[in-house]
Order: C-alpha cells, then sequence, then structure tokens
C-alpha cells in the first residue's frame, strides 16, 4: 500500500493492510482494528469500523461500548447513536435500540428511519413501517408511493409471498448498484422469509479469499435484527464455520449469542 510506504508507521494504513491479506480470516481482521483503536483511542473511523464487524461477530456489549465511546468524542454528531443503536437492538436490548436510534434521526441520519422502519415492520406494525418507510423514501429523494402497495399484498396471508418474490425479481432486475439489490433482499429478512434471505446472502457471495463480499450488509444487517430469527437459521452456523467466525470465537472467547455444548457452537 502506498501509505505503508511512506510511512509505515500510519495505524489505519497498516490495519487494512492486515484485513486485506490473502489469508484473511475476521480474527485477522478484529485484531487489526483493536490495534488500531488501542493506537488512536480517538480514531472515530477505526472505531466504528470495530464496532460493526464486532455485531456480525456476535460481540454485541462490546459494540455498544464503542458506539457509546464516538457519542462521547462527538455527542453532535449521529454515528455513535447509530452504531450503538444497532448493537442494543442485536443484543435484544430493543427499547434502548429505539431511544439511540431516534437521536441518531435527529441528528440528521436518514438511513436510521429505516432500521426503525424495518423494526415496525417486525412487530407487525404495518401502518407506523409504511410511515417510517414513506419518510425513509422521501428523505433520500426516492418515490414513496409503493410502500403501501408491498406491505398490504406481502401481508396477505394467502397471496403475500407469491406477490413478495414478483416484487423482490423485479426490483433486482432493475437494481442500478449494489445497494438498491440489497434494499430489495431485505424485505425477505423483515418479514421472516429466512430461507430465501440466506439464499441471497449466498447469491451476493460465498466466503472469499479476503473475507469481504457485496453479501457482508445483509449479513450484518440480520444480525441487528437478530429477533427476526436470523442466527436460528441452520445456514447461520454453517456460514459462521466456513467464514472464520467460529475460529476467531475459539480463540477470543464466546460471543453474546452463542455457547459451546457438546464441542459445538449453539447459538440463540
Amino acid at each position: 500500500m502506498k501509505a505503508l510506504e511512506l510511512d509505515p508507521t500510519l495505524v489505519g494504513a497498516r490495519s487494512y493492510a492486515e484485513t486485506a491479506r490473502p489469508d484473511w480470516s475476521w480474527t485477522i481482521e478484529i485484531e487489526a482494528l483493536e490495534e488500531a483503536v488501542r493506537a488512536e483511542p480517538e480514531n472515530i473511523l477505526a472505531i466504528e469500523a470495530l464496532s460493526y464487524d464486532l455485531v456480525i461477530a456476535g460481540y454485541f456489549e462490546e459494540s455498544i461500548r464503542l458506539g457509546q465511546r464516538i457519542v462521547d468524542l462527538e455527542p453532535l454528531a449521529s454515528n455513535g447513536y447509530f452504531r450503538a443503536g444497532e448493537a442494543l437492538m442485536a443484543a435484544g436490548r430493543r427499547d434502548e435500540a429505539l431511544i439511540h436510534m431516534k437521536r441518531a434521526i435527529e441528528l440528521g441520519s436518514h438511513e436510521m428511519i429505516w432500521y426503525l422502519a424495518a423494526d415496525a415492520l417486525i412487530q407487525r406494525s404495518d401502518e407506523r413501517a409504511i410511515d417510517l418507510y414513506e419518510k425513509y423514501l422521501a428523505a433520500i429523494g426516492a418515490d414513496p408511493s409503493i410502500v403501501r402497495t408491498v406491505i398490504e399484498n406481502t401481508s396477505n396471508a394467502e397471496t403475500g409471498k407469491l406477490f413478495l418474490d414478483q416484487w423482490i425479481a423485479t426490483a433486482v432486475s432493475e437494481a442500478a448498484n449494489i445497494n438498491e439489490l440489497r434494499q430489495a433482499y431485505y424485505w425477505y429478512l423483515i418479514f421472516g422469509y429466512l430461507d430465501d434471505f440466506w439464499l441471497a446472502i449466498e447469491s451476493l457471495g460465498g466466503v472469499t479469499i479476503t473475507g469481504w463480499t457485496n453479501a457482508d450488509t445483509l449479513e450484518q444487517v440480520g444480525m441487528v435484527f437478530r429477533n427476526s430469527g436470523f442466527t436460528k437459521h441452520p445456514k447461520y452456523l454453517s456460514r459462521s464455520k466456513a467464514s472464520s467466525l467460529t475460529a476467531l470465537w475459539d480463540k477470543r472467547g464466546a460471543p453474546d449469542h452463542c455457547s459451546k455444548s457438546g464441542g459445538d457452537w449453539v447459538c440463540e
């Protein structure tokens, strides 16, 4: 990396080099980010990156503390409340999560409106979800008119799944970028169609030698909304083993949502 050629002591550049190694693993990545945060305890980008990773890895309480550290460093920025809100939701501390998420919105985070909408839909508060999704799409300059149609039709017990499959297929075919593709697939998670959501994760990228794929955001959002049943799905543990997460757990200690039973990991 050019930054390391110029100054090999640069913590951020050195940590990035570690996370991009051909022998990448979750252990290498998280330990590199932890080193960066120890060396530069006020480096908010490093703290955020570690917080994001720890949610995926299942260390929610640690991620909550990192989010709070960002809040302490930048109390009038939304990102600390955003990260703490995600981690609190993943930890099952929903009431506290909603307080942080609403504060993030007050401080300018449009994306967090989407998280509140997703939470409302998982809770089957359809009208609140519709209102929030419409506000989110309007905030980012998108057409909010489709929201009620999607939610009301998908909620139909007899025809909802067929409607959602067709709607997502169309949205995927018309997606202009990876973010639009992910936004389409999130609906499977939010409505509880976890088999389809895991198929989407697999379609966007299997485990690679560099670890990261186009599916990482799907997995992170799945962890935030574990109350959808995401980590109870059979594919969660097989994916965790293939991606080296279980190796991280073996070295670092059990994540907050898993324990070992008879030598095997069991997750909630």
